[in-house]
């Protein structure tokens, strides 16, 4: 539906290149940021547009429309990248189960982040290259030791990835992950738990907002054809919700 595509949209803008960069948007592990502040950064991040998108919808009005599909669109992409930023598809599943809650509730000194939990090391200076950015290094020039990377690295985004990387790395996305008997690549793994996290998500936002609600904002939402289409640009969703949860 158009209410899909906007959230895609959103989702996917935060990406773009013109956008100012924060480490939390996108669950990167700065330089000098541990990997639980990181973790609980970007779900901070996620709290706080949550709360957004909730109040924009019970705003009812037609801005409120635009600026809750624009939450929720870039919580999701926090919400996935905590999945292909980190080493969560490699964890025990008590410390999958940890590092989930502690997403969840950032705020809760009662929910610790594992010691095992890494988030990829990525450097948003814009005045450093390409490269040294995904491959970032301490303030003693000692290089990063879980990089997101640009030609290898620790990132599960796909496997591999399409350009600018040409297929010449999958990251760590394409090592086997064994999990209750089932093998898959482990970019799989982090895509299942995202697609999950995402529909969790949505479905708190509806409780919150209740489904008449819900249905009369995004039911019948036009998107701007102005705007492109979240799906044309053939690139995979990596865990977007489905039709019945982004009406």
């Amino acid at each position: 539906t158009d209410a899909m595509k906007a959230i895609k949209q959103a989702n996917k803008d935060v990406d773009d290149p013109g956008r100012a960069y924060s480490g939390a948007d996108h669950c990167d592990r700065n330089p000098g940021v541990s990997n639980a502040d990181a973790l609980r950064n970007a779900g901070r991040r996620v709290k706080d547009l949550k709360q957004q998108a909730i109040a924009a919808i019970n705003a009812c009005t037609p801005e409120g429309v635009e600026e809750a599909l624009i939450a929720m669109g870039e919580a999701l992409h926090t919400i996935q990248d905590f999945y292909s930023h980190s080493n969560y598809a490699f964890l025990s599943d008590g410390d999958q189960a940890a590092a989930k809650a502690a997403f969840d509730d950032p705020d809760n000194p009662n929910k610790p982040v594992p010691d095992s939990v890494k988030i990829t090391g990525y450097d948003g200076d814009p005045n450093k290259s390409l490269y040294d950015r995904f491959n970032p290094k301490d303030e003693n020039g000692n290089p990063d030791p879980y990089p997101h990377g640009l030609y290898w690295g620790r990132h599960l985004d796909v496997a591999p990835w399409p350009w600018p990387f040409g297929g010449l790395t999958p990251g760590d996305g394409e090592k086997p992950v064994t999990r209750n008997g089932v093998t898959k690549p482990a970019f799989e793994w982090a895509m299942e738990a995202a697609q999950n996290h995402s529909t969790e998500f949505i479905d708190q936002i509806i409780a919150a907002v209740g489904q008449a609600k819900w249905d009369a904002k995004f039911l019948n939402y036009e998107f701007p054809p102005s705007l492109p289409d979240g799906d044309q640009d053939g690139e995979p969703d990596h865990g977007l919700l489905d039709e019945e949860h982004a009406r």
